[in-house]
């Protein structure tokens, strides 16, 4: 499915009525840039779902991480974590799931494979699942939720073609980067920017920040394509780019300016989302090719 395979999951894959359409009036901005010579430095720890080869973390927002593991055969489950407690993320009669977001109260976005192996977005509030689809979508998932529960993400019309969505109270807006072949969103804060991902017409990836009905075109100076996954409160956007070894690292752009950050003696490494505490979370390729869960604080 082509959006699953954007979701901000490439360590795990081996390596209509109330709605209107966002774009840009002008040729939308583009941001690159060069990591500053100063970066933070993370303390990182492993987070593996118990008895699962394959994990990865998706959020972390009020002391809950959110995420999925595998075992590498395909199929996959969402999982919380809490103090020292996992539990099963899983959409009811679902064939699989995924818990991609999480806000401060516990809501978790993710998406659900139906028994015809069908995509469809989903949110839990620690009580019931309910079912978020664009009017009209093929297929579609929930990547991004913020703290006043509006949720992000994409779907697939009749056609094939991506789209991203805003979800506020039961209406849907959708997100079109101009001039690309398909596009998603991947996270929402509380002053509801959204960042996402974007192909043009080359076939490359591209990030890209929608900020006031204005895009911003994002991409990690020198690297072959930039994913962005999160952006938090404070506007502090993170992601992964693949340098020009095609090696996967992650990143941090603040206020205009990137900072690469790797896992010490990683091979590779992802990031998903930073937190509003600056925390942030993704996965990590160890030499041994074995897919590991990471928070960094």
């Amino acid at each position: 499915m082509k959006m699953r395979s954007q979701i901000l999951l490439l360590a795990l894959v081996a390596i209509t009525a109330g709605s209107t359409t966002l774009r840009a009036q002008s040729h939308p901005k583009r941001k690159t840039g060069n990591a500053p010579a100063k970066t933070k430095v993370y303390k990182f720890r492993s987070m593996d779902y118990p008895g699962y080869n394959l994990s990865t973390v998706m959020a972390y927002e009020g002391g809950m991480a959110v995420g999925v593991t595998s075992h590498g055969d395909g199929t996959e489950i969402g999982f919380a974590y809490r103090g020292t407690t996992y539990s099963v993320i899983s959409y009811p009669g679902s064939i699989d799931s995924r818990a991609n977001a999480v806000n401060a109260s516990g809501h978790i976005a993710g998406e659900y494979a139906d028994d015809k192996d069908i995509l469809h977005a989903f949110l839990y509030d620690g009580k019931t699942y309910t079912t978020i689809d664009p009017p009209g979508a093929a297929a579609a998932e929930a990547a991004g939720i913020n703290e006043s529960g509006a949720i992000v993400g994409a779907y697939l019309d009749g056609s094939d073609h991506e789209y991203g969505f805003v979800e506020t109270n039961g209406n849907f807006t959708q997100i079109d980067y101009p001039g690309s072949t398909d596009t998603g969103a991947t996270g929402i804060n509380s002053a509801g920017d959204v960042v996402g991902y974007f192909y043009s017409s080359d076939g490359g990836l591209h990030g890209f920040l929608l900020s006031h009905g204005s895009f911003t075109e994002i991409d990690f100076s020198g690297a072959r394509s930039t994913s962005v996954g999160g952006i938090n409160d404070k506007g502090v956007i993170a992601g992964s780019y693949l340098d020009g070894n095609n090696i996967s690292r992650g990143f941090i752009l603040i206020n205009g300016t990137f900072s690469t950050v790797d896992v010490p003696e990683a091979a590779q490494t992802y990031l998903n989302r930073i937190s509003n505490n600056g925390s942030i979370v993704g996965a990590l390729q160890d030499t041994n090719n074995e897919v590991h869960g990471i928070i960094g604080k």
